[in-house]
């Protein structure tokens, strides 16, 4: 116990808590400021006054709208393997990787570049008419869906570029590589 005691000990534990608080606090502010822009995905934001929307919530319901539309594929042998492999990965990647949205950006890249195709596919083949009549309303909110995660996209990134061009410089970006704090990207689909 008598080691404790000793004023070079206490300094330097002194010293050592101090800098363990202050980096804790410093990952805690960082992740918070991080998180505030992720959450923009989910939650869309308001920027000069233009509001941009939320591109979770319609990559949601095109994923919904994409299980009708490989049924439908799958009545007139169009392969959907692919189709059918990005909207899984899509899927696991906004349950599991909420926080990473550039990783969520590529899989919605794959995913539409592979829907567009099935639907191209859909759009050229004789459909019977009650297919051709789902292929139009499906036709329609895909590209309802898309406008609105393009536009929503535009929001975030905007906020994306705008908290780099405030935090990604010395000594904050010092700092996130020394707690480990992530900083957001841009959603690239």
């Amino acid at each position: 116990m008598n080691f404790f005691k000793r004023p070079f000990v206490a300094v330097l534990l002194s010293a050592l808590i101090v800098l363990c608080s202050t980096l804790v606090s410093i990952n805690v502010k960082l992740e918070s400021k991080c998180d505030a822009v992720s959450d923009i995905f989910y939650e869309g934001v308001r920027i000069s006054g233009v509001d941009y929307p939320a591109m979770a919530e319609p990559m949601k319901q095109l994923c919904a709208l994409t299980d009708d539309v490989i049924l439908i594929a799958n009545n007139y042998g169009i392969d959907t393997g692919e189709l059918s492999q990005r909207l899984d990965d899509l899927e696991l990647a906004m349950q599991y990787s909420a926080d990473d949205v550039n990783y969520i950006g590529s899989c919605y890249g794959a995913y539409f570049k592979a829907l567009r195709t099935v639907e191209n596919q859909l759009q050229s083949t004789g459909l019977s008419e009650r297919h051709q009549a789902a292929m139009d309303a499906y036709s329609a909110q895909i590209e309802i869906c898309s406008a609105t995660i393009a536009q929503g996209a535009a929001g975030y990134n905007e906020k994306v570029r705008s908290f780099l061009k405030s935090y990604d410089k010395f000594p904050t970006s010092f700092w996130a590589d020394v707690t480990g704090a992530w900083f957001p990207d841009y959603f690239n689909a």
